[in-house]
C-alpha cells in the first residue's frame, strides 16, 4: 500500500489508472478502461474490474486470475481528493517488475512518511542511525522495518549475507528495507540495547509496535546460516519475507459492494437514495448498458452515413427516370428498430435523446419481461417523446389531435391509472420515481393475462425536465 503523489499534491486517479492499465496490458494482453466495470479474458488471464465515481471520491479495483492456475492478484486504487492510494497484493517475482515498482518510476510513493523505491535505503552516521531508531519506535508505523546489517568495517551493500536490492524489490510497499554499515551497528546497539540491535551480517525484522514498548521476542532476527545446506542468501530472504509480509498493517480494502453501500448511505442522508442504485449488480448492469449504448451510437453513426449515401443514390437514380419500388416499411424506413427489449432502452437513449426518460426500474423490468413485440414498445416511447411531449409543451387542439392520431395508428390508448393500482403496496414501488408517482399509462388491446402480448407504459410528465418519465414497462400492473 502506498500514497501516490505527483509534484506537491496527490496524483490523479486517472493518471495512476493509466500506469495500471499499461502494466496489466503488458502482462496479460488485455486492454482495460478506467473506471468502467468489466471482465475480460484470454489464454493468459482473466481480469475483472469494478469502479465507482462519487462526490469527492473515486475507487477502482481489479482482480487478475492467471489461467495457469497460479494465485490471483488484486489491485485497488482510491482517491479522496486529498490523497490517492494504491494497494496491491502482488510482489516482484523473479525478474518481473511489480506494479508498485512501475508506479515508483512515474510518481512519488509514500508510506510511513518514507519514499518507497525499489532499492534499499542506506543508513550511516549518528544522525542516520537516530532517524532509524525513531522510525523503529514510531507508534504510527504501519510497515515492518527490515534492517540488513553488513559485516564489521564494511560499507558495501553487496557484502551483505543476502542481496538487499532483490529483497527491497520483493518487499516494496510491504516493508522498509534499510542497510546499515558494520560500524554503525555499534551506534544502533547503544541506542536500542544489544538485545534489540542487529549486527555481524544478521537481518532483523522490526514489526509495527502499535504504541507498545519494544520487546526483543516480537522482532525476529535472522542469522547468516542455512541449516539444510542451501544457499545462505536465499534461505535468509525466505525467512525475512515469511516474517515481514504477515506483519505489515495493511488498510482494510473495501469490497465493491462496501463502496456502493457507503455511497448509497451518504445519499440516503441527503434524501437522494432514489438517485443511486441499491445493489452493486445493478451498477454493473447499468455500466454494461452504457458500453452497449456507446457501441450502438457508433453503429448508428455508421448506419446514418450509409443511409445518407443511399438516399443520395436513390435521388440520382430517380433523376434518371428510374421507377421507385413500392414501400412496405410501414412508415419505419430510415430509422433503426429494436430487435429486443434491451435495444428498446438503448434506442430510447440514442434516438429520443432525453425527450422521454426511462427510470432504472423500468429498464430492469424490460430486461426480465417476456413481452414479444419490442417494436411496439419502442413506438409507444416514440409517441411519448414526440407527439405527447409537443402537446404538453405547446398545447392546442392540433397537438392533441396529433397525439390522438399517433395513438390510434399504433393501436394504443392513453388512460389514467386506476386508483386501485396506484394505492396497492405491491405496485407502489414500480409507479414511484423521485418522489412522484405515475398518473397515466399507454395500453394496448392485448389480454392483460398474456404478458407476451400485453403492453403497458406507466408514466408521468416532468415539467422541469420537459419529458415524460416512464416508471414501469412493458408489463401490466394489476
Amino acid at each position: 500500500m502506498a500514497e501516490v503523489r505527483l509534484g506537491d499534491g496527490p496524483a490523479s486517479i486517472a493518471a495512476v489508472a493509466d500506469v495500471v492499465t499499461d502494466f496489466i496490458e503488458e502482462r496479460t494482453g488485455l486492454s482495460l478502461r478506467f473506471p468502467e466495470p468489466d471482465s475480460l479474458g484470454n489464454r493468459v488471464a482473466r481480469v475483472t474490474t469494478h469502479g465507482i465515481r462519487s462526490t469527492g471520491a473515486e475507487y477502482w479495483t481489479l482482480r487478475i486470475e492467471p489461467k495457469d492456475g497460479g494465485e490471483a492478484d488484486w489491485i485497488a486504487v482510491s482517491s479522496s481528493g486529498q490523497a490517492t492510494v494504491v494497494t496491491a497484493s502482488s510482489r516482484s517475482r523473479g525478474g518481473d517488475e511489480s506494479l508498485l515498482e512501475s508506479l515508483s518510476g512515474e510518481f512519488v510513493l509514500l508510506r510511513d512518511g518514507i519514499r518507497l523505491v525499489p532499492r534499499p535505503l542506506m543508513v550511516s552516521g549518528i544522525d542516520g542511525v537516530a532517524s532509524l531508531v525513531r522510525l523503529i519506535r514510531a507508534p504510527s508505523r504501519k510497515l515492518p522495518v527490515v534492517v540488513v546489517s553488513l559485516p564489521e568495517h564494511s560499507y558495501d551493500p553487496h557484502s551483505a549475507a543476502l542481496c538487499p536490492y532483490a529483497l527491497s524489490r520483493q518487499l516494496l510497499g510491504t516493508a522498509h528495507v534499510i542497510v546499515i554499515s558494520g560500524d554503525d551497528t555499534f551506534v544502533l546497539t547503544e541506542s536500542l540495547g544489544k538485545e534489540l540491535s542487529v549486527f555481524r551480517a544478521a537481518v532483523r525484522v522490526y514489526k509495527p509496535t502499535q504504541g507498545e514498548p519494544l520487546e526483543p521476542r516480537h522482532h525476529p532476527i535472522i542469522f547468516p546460516t542455512s541449516p539444510d545446506g542451501r544457499d545462505i542468501g536465499s534461505h535468509m530472504a525466505e525467512r525475512v519475507i515469511s516474517v515481514a509480509v504477515p506483519s505489515a498493517i495493511l488498510p482494510h480494502v473495501p469490497t465493491f459492494r462496501d463502496i456502493v453501500s457507503m455511497e448509497g448511505n451518504s445519499l440516503l442522508a441527503c434524501g437522494e437514495r432514489e438517485a443511486f442504485m441499491d445493489d452493486a449488480d445493478e451498477f454493473v448492469e447499468i455500466s454494461a448498458l452504457r458500453r452497449r449504448l456507446a457501441e450502438a451510437r457508433s453503429l448508428l453513426a455508421r448506419r446514418s452515413s450509409e443511409l445518407i449515401k443511399a438516399e443520395a443514390r436513390i435521388r440520382e437514380l430517380e433523376g434518371r427516370g428510374a421507377p421507385a419500388p413500392p414501400s412496405d416499411a410501414g412508415g419505419c424506413a430510415g430509422r433503426p428498430l429494436p430487435r429486443t427489449l434491451d435495444e428498446v432502452a438503448l434506442l430510447a437513449a440514442t434516438e429520443l435523446n432525453g425527450k422521454v426518460l426511462l427510470a432504472k426500474k423500468a429498464m430492469k423490468a424490460m430486461k426480465a419481461s417476456p413481452y414479444a413485440f419490442p417494436v411496439a414498445a419502442y413506438r409507444a416511447l416514440e409517441i411519448l417523446a414526440r407527439e405527447y411531449r409537443t402537446m404538453r409543451i405547446e398545447g392546442g387542439a392540433d397537438r392533441e389531435a396529433a397525439f390522438a392520431g399517433a395513438l390510434q395508428e399504433a393501436r394504443l390508448e392513453n388512460m389514467p391509472i386506476p386508483p386501485r393500482i396506484r394505492s396497492e403496496r405491491k405496485t407502489l414501488g414500480a409507479l414511484t420515481e423521485g418522489g412522484r408517482s405515475a398518473e397515466w399509462h399507454l395500453r394496448s388491446s392485448g389480454n392483460p393475462n398474456d404478458p407476451t402480448k400485453c403492453l403497458r407504459v406507466y408514466y408521468f410528465w416532468d415539467a422541469d425536465r420537459q419529458a415524460a418519465v416512464v416508471t414501469h414497462m412493458p408489463g401490466y400492473l394489476g
